[in-house]
């Protein structure tokens, strides 16, 4: 048993995807023609969303999954939400469908909370001018849904990590080679505690 324990102490898969994050950092926007993006409201958006962390959280979850998903809301202002929520949702917790012509997303669907086994009791699905959000009823069990109109489109932004023709959502950057990297070292590692231990037993019988 503790030659496997030895096992938590190698973190490489990590390290692909955290020093690779590090170096990717949003800085500001930038529009293409004269337009002031603070007169956009970007500069709003950014600080009331901490948009920083949020595209780092966002790009982080990219490298390990693939996709990542940004979602835009209606924020509850009366709640002190601000007007506009951005939302990061990693591919254990949404998914949708991509539509190549447009280079965007036909619709989305995102869970958006569970109980306390793990299950689902909140999803939300986001569709051109349409949002449905639906909750079960702790009690009785039922589903029920509120739909939502609106002329946004489709409020999601896709955030792929390495796409490609075939995979639009992009791979992990935890790949096959990494993974087999890693059991080879890790075998490596228990492979050389071993042999120190049994080559100690002569020193501690004598």
């Amino acid at each position: 048993p503790t030659y496997l324990r030895t096992a938590t102490v190698l973190g490489w898969s990590a390290k692909a995807v955290d020093t690779l994050a590090r170096r990717c950092n949003l800085e500001e926007f930038i529009a293409t023609d004269a337009t002031d993006m603070n007169s956009l409201g970007s500069q709003e958006m950014w600080d009331e969303n901490f948009f920083a962390t949020k595209s780092n959280s966002g790009m982080v979850s990219s490298l390990m999954h693939g996709p990542a998903f940004l979602i835009n809301t209606e924020g509850e202002e009366r709640a002190g939400e601000a007007k506009s929520l951005i939302h990061v949702k990693s591919a254990l917790h949404a998914t949708g469908d991509w539509n190549a012509r447009r280079n965007a997303m036909d619709r989305l669907l995102s869970i958006t909370s569970r109980d306390d086994d793990g299950n689902p009791d909140g999803i939300a699905l986001y569709e051109d001018g349409v949002t449905v959000v639906s909750d079960r009823d702790p009690r009785t069990g039922r589903w029920e849904s509120d739909i939502k109109t609106h002329n946004w489109g489709v409020p999601v932004e896709l955030l792929p990590w390495h796409p490609r023709e075939d995979r639009p959502f992009g791979s992990s950057r935890i790949s096959r080679p990494i993974i087999s990297i890693q059991k080879r070292a890790l075998k490596a590692i228990i492979r050389m505690d071993g042999h120190m231990d049994v080559w100690s037993f002569p020193q501690l019988i004598l």
